[in-house]
């Protein structure tokens, strides 16, 4: 209900530009996905033909292609999952949308051991060889870290922190033959300690889950992103492509702004 204001006042302010002669803001969406089982992939479909319309699909990590238009949006996917190859990679070719898949390298060729052990996705997934990482078109697909083994960097010490970023791009780098230049941190934790170590080892773009709008000021080193899965209602797919979850962002600053202030 609330990314419905949202929609609703952004709505409002887009025809009150227009009638005052303005131009209606550019927003630029990333979102991430994390599974497209096979009986997902039609649902999937739909979700892209509707991205599709909604907005002018981009590369996650080159805000340069944004241009005057009102509406981007750039897709992603975390765990590197063989499904991806499967079911949702031949989708995003069809329409000629590209997308980056975030891989930990220390898990490839294994299930999400991360996961509990009744997860139905553990079971049922398995992250890419490095092999099957090699023959991804790279016209639709772009590598990038998910560090070493999927632990939450926030409870491990900086000498593990360094290796899970550090070493995570260069075995990568090793298996792609080519420059590894973006990083999501496991289950959306880190500190700002974290992205002075991405700096540091030489990636050029950092993605977090914070649910607001990306490059709001063109170039940002760090790039906040909307969480979607296929089961998600249509609704909810156009107002997280329309960038009317980003309220979510700001109360969740201001829930970190409570816990240490009082």
């Amino acid at each position: 209900m609330i990314s419905v204001i949202v929609f609703c006042w952004d709505s409002i302010a887009g025809i009150c530009m227009t009638i005052l002669g303005g131009r209606r803001p550019t927003k630029c969406v990333v979102l991430y996905y994390h599974v497209v089982g096979r009986d997902e992939r039609v649902r999937f479909a739909r979700q892209l033909d509707e991205i599709f319309r909604l907005a002018k699909p981009i590369w996650a990590d080159k805000p340069d292609m944004i241009g005057d238009g009102p509406h981007y949006a750039a897709i992603t996917f975390d765990d590197g999952y063989r499904s991806f190859r499967e079911y949702a990679l031949p989708e995003l070719v069809e329409r000629n949308i590209p997308s980056h898949l975030l891989v930990p390298s220390g898990c490839m060729g294994n299930p999400p051991n991360w996961l509990p052990e009744d997860d139905p996705e553990r079971r049922r997934e398995v992250v890419m060889t490095t092999d099957e990482l090699r023959v991804l078109d790279s016209r639709f697909v772009a590598i990038g870290s998910h560090c070493v083994s999927h632990r939450d960097l926030t409870t491990l010490g900086d000498e593990e922190v360094t290796q899970e970023i550090v070493a995570s791009k260069r075995a990568l780098e090793e298996a792609m033959k080519h420059e590894v230049p973006t990083i999501s941190f496991p289950h959306g934790f880190y500190r700002e300690s974290h992205i002075a170590q991405a700096k540091q080892a030489g990636y050029k773009r950092v993605f977090t889950i914070s649910s607001a709008l990306a490059y709001k000021t063109g170039d940002e080193y760090v790039v906040d992103r909307v969480r979607v899965d296929p089961a998600d209602w249509l609704l909810e797919l156009r107002l997280k492509t329309l960038g009317c979850y980003r309220w979510m962002a700001v109360a969740s600053r201001l829930l970190r702004w409570c816990e240490r202030h009082c």
